[in-house]
C-alpha cells in the first residue's frame, strides 16, 4: 500500500468515529447550510406572537419606510441605537411612516406581545417598530393603558420603554424618572444603551445617572451616556468624556464621545482635545485614530486644518503640529485679550466712581443754590447754571456706567467660552 492510500484509510477511519454526544462527522454543501438556517428563521417565527393582517401590514410599511434603518454600526452598538433613537423615534407629533387608516383598540396589546407582554417571549432585540405603532393609536385614545404599563416595574423592560417612547413621540411628556428607576436595576446591555441614549429628553434630571455610566468599563454603555449629554452638555462631564475616550481609545475609536466633546465648543473641550491630539503624536494613544480627533478639534475651533497647515493632501502628523501651534497662539490671544478688557473694566470703573462723586456734589450744589433763590439770597440763573453743570456730570456718568457694563459683558463672554 503506497503513502497516499494508507493516509486515505486512515481519515476515512477518523470519519467514522462517533464521539459520545456527537453526530457523525459528514460532509455539508452550502444547500444544507441554507436549509438550516431557513428552518432556524421558520422557528423563530413560530415563536413570534399571530398577528392579524392589517398590523402586520402596517410593520411591514414601517420596514419598508426606510425608518429604522440605523445608519451603519453593528446592531449591538451605541452608534447604531443612537441614529435610531435620535433622527426616527424619539420625535414627537411626526408624520407616522405607515396607513393609520384601520388602527383598533385591540391592536394595543397585540404590538405590545412584540415586547414580550402577557405570555409572548421576550424579544431578542428591541422591536423599534413598535414604538411607531403605539404612538398613532395613542393620538388617537386607542392606548389608554401605555401610562399604566410605562410605570408597571412587573412588566418586560421593552414593553415598559416601548410604553414611555409611545407616549413622548404622541406629545406627552417624557418620563424621566420612570426611566432613571429603570436603568438602576437593568442589567441587560441592550436595553442600558437604548435607556441611556433616550435620557437625552430627560432634562437636568438625567445628568446624575448619565455622568455615572460614562465612567463605565463597557465601551458601548460609555458611548450611549454620551450620547445622553446631547442636550443638557453638563460642564462637569467634560474631563469624564476626556477620560472615557482614553480609556476605550485605543481600539475602534468611540466617535460619538468625541462628538459629544466636540459640541460644547469651548475653551475646556479645546483643551481636551488638544490634550488628545497631543499625546497622539507623543504615541500615547494610536495614531490611526487621529483623524478623528482631529476632526473633533477642527469642528470644535471652527477651523480648517489643512488650510492652516498649508497641505492640500491629508497627513496626520503635519496636521497635528500646525493644530497644536494654532490653539496656542489662540490662548495667547484670548489671555492678553483678557488682560487688556481687564485693565479697561478697572479703569472704567474708578472713572465712574470719581464721576458718581462729583455728580452728587453738582446735585447737591443745585439743591443747595434753589433753597437760596427761594430766600432771594441767589438769582435764578445761577441755579439753573447749576442745574445744567449737574446735568452735564449726569450724562457722563450715565455713559460712563454704559462703558463698563460693554466691558464686564466682554469679560463674561470670554469666561463663558472658558466654561
Amino acid at each position: 500500500m503506497n503513502t497516499r492510500a494508507f493516509i486515505a484509510m486512515i481519515l476515512l477511519g477518523l470519519m467514522s468515529i462517533e464521539l459520545p454526544g456527537q453526530q457523525p462527522f459528514r460532509y455539508t454543501s452550502r444547500e444544507e447550510d441554507d436549509r438550516r438556517r431557513a428552518e432556524q428563521r421558520d422557528a423563530e417565527r413560530q415563536q413570534r406572537p399571530v398577528l392579524p393582517e392589517k398590523l402586520l401590514q402596517k410593520l411591514d410599511q414601517i420596514r419598508k419606510s426606510g425608518e429604522l434603518s440605523g445608519s451603519g454600526g453593528g446592531k449591538d452598538t451605541a452608534y447604531y441605537h443612537y441614529h435610531i433613537l435620535f433622527y426616527d423615534v424619539l420625535r414627537p407629533n411626526v408624520e407616522a411612516p405607515f396607513d393609520t387608516q384601520g388602527l383598533q383598540p385591540g391592536m394595543t396589546r397585540q404590538v405590545l406581545s412584540l415586547c414580550g407582554s402577557g405570555d409572548a417571549k421576550p424579544p431578542q432585540r428591541f422591536p423599534y417598530e413598535t414604538v411607531l405603532v403605539l404612538s398613532e393609536l395613542r393620538k388617537n385614545q386607542m392606548a389608554n393603558e401605555l401610562p399604566e404599563l410605562a410605570e408597571d416595574a412587573s412588566q418586560p423592560t421593552a414593553v415598559r420603554y416601548a410604553s414611555i417612547f409611545a407616549l413622548y413621540r404622541a406629545g406627552e411628556p417624557f418620563r424621566t424618572d420612570t426611566l432613571i428607576s429603570i436603568l438602576e436595576k437593568e442589567t441587560k446591555l441592550e436595553n442600558r444603551i437604548i435607556g441611556l441614549i433616550a435620557l437625552m429628553h430627560g432634562g437636568e434630571k438625567s445628568v446624575p445617572t448619565l455622568l455615572k455610566n460614562l465612567e463605565d468599563e463597557n465601551v458601548e454603555v460609555a458611548t450611549a451616556a454620551a450620547c445622553g449629554l446631547y442636550y443638557a452638555m453638563p460642564p462637569e462631564a467634560v474631563p469624564l468624556l476626556d477620560k472615557a475616550y482614553r480609556r476605550h481609545g485605543h481600539g475602534s475609536p468611540p466617535l460619538l464621545i468625541l462628538s459629544a466633546l466636540q459640541r460644547y465648543e469651548n475653551e475646556p473641550c479645546r483643551e481636551v482635545l488638544a490634550g488628545l491630539v497631543q499625546d497622539t503624536l507623543d504615541g500615547k494613544l494610536p495614531i490611526q485614530n487621529m483623524y478623528r480627533i482631529l476632526s473633533a478639534f477642527e469642528g470644535a475651533c471652527d477651523q480648517d486644518w489643512q488650510r492652516v497647515a498649508g497641505i492640500k493632501e491629508f497627513d496626520p502628523v503635519i496636521e497635528a503640529e500646525a493644530s497644536l501651534q494654532w490653539y496656542a497662539e489662540h490662548r495667547m490671544k484670548r489671555d492678553q485679550q483678557r488682560q487688556t478688557l481687564s485693565a479697561r473694566l478697572a479703569n472704567a470703573r474708578k472713572q465712574l466712581e470719581v464721576a458718581q462723586q462729583v455728580e452728587a456734589l453738582r446735585h447737591e450744589e443745585y439743591k443747595r443754590l434753589l433753597l437760596l433763590q427761594g430766600d432771594e439770597i441767589v438769582t435764578a440763573e445761577m441755579s439753573q447754571a447749576a442745574h445744567a453743570k449737574w446735568q452735564t456730570v449726569k450724562a457722563e456718568v450715565a455713559q460712563m456706567l454704559q462703558e463698563v457694563n460693554q466691558y464686564e459683558a466682554q469679560l463674561k463672554g470670554l469666561d463663558a467660552g472658558e466654561r
